[in-house]
């Protein structure tokens, strides 16, 4: 016979499973796949400035470098310092968060010598507080561009709240929008190499 406290102990660990398992539950980023990623062997990637749509000040510079690091991370990328990229933008007098026609990402392509552009769109990037709680949000659109053609070969969404990561008793929430940032890069990328298939540089 099971006694109330057992009974009562095994209600709480089961609790305790669920709740945790809830938290892998989140849907994964919205990876479309427009066109095959050129099946050379990739190891050099520029990522354009991120174009910032709100009000978040710098926002566009927190996920640009956090992501830069988990791309290089993961996929054992070359990732062309942020301050070469500038450079070349300004010797072909681009303006960051202006869109770029074919033949310029030619061109920069050609003078980084990358095989992929990345850039991005900061559609969400807020801190909600309520009841003395801090829920970040950001929403972001990734694309992967070949150099050759100037064409969007993938299309990546993706969307999180920090309270979306709350397990039981608050552990696994995310309170601020840089954890956030680092947790929405982890899983863009992560995507690409387990769900898209990315090849990773082999050099």
């Amino acid at each position: 016979m099971h006694t109330p406290g057992k009974i009562h102990c095994r209600l709480f660990i089961y609790g305790v499973i669920v709740f945790a398992l809830s938290g892998c539950g989140l849907p994964p980023p919205n990876l479309q796949q427009l066109a095959p990623i050129p099946q050379d062997n990739i190891c050099r990637v520029a990522i354009l400035p991120f174009n910032n749509e709100t009000s978040y000040s710098q926002g566009d510079i927190v996920l640009y470098r956090v992501f830069a690091a988990e791309l290089s991370h993961m996929g054992n990328f070359m990732i062309i310092p942020e301050g070469d990229v500038y450079k070349i933008l300004h010797q072909m007098h681009i303006v960051p968060g202006e869109d770029f026609n074919i033949e310029q990402i030619r061109i920069l392509a050609d003078r980084l010598q990358v095989q992929l552009l990345i850039s991005a769109n900061i559609i969400e990037m807020d801190e909600e507080v309520d009841v003395g709680r801090t829920n970040p949000r950001l929403a972001v659109i990734f694309r992967i561009i070949d150099p050759e053609s100037g064409r969007v070969l993938w299309v990546t969404y993706h969307r999180r709240e920090g309270g979306q990561y709350r397990k039981i008793m608050h552990f696994g929430v995310v309170n601020t929008v840089t954890e956030l940032v680092r947790r929405v890069s982890h899983e863009v990328v992560d995507n690409w190499f387990q769900v898209g298939g990315l090849p990773q540089c082999v050099e």
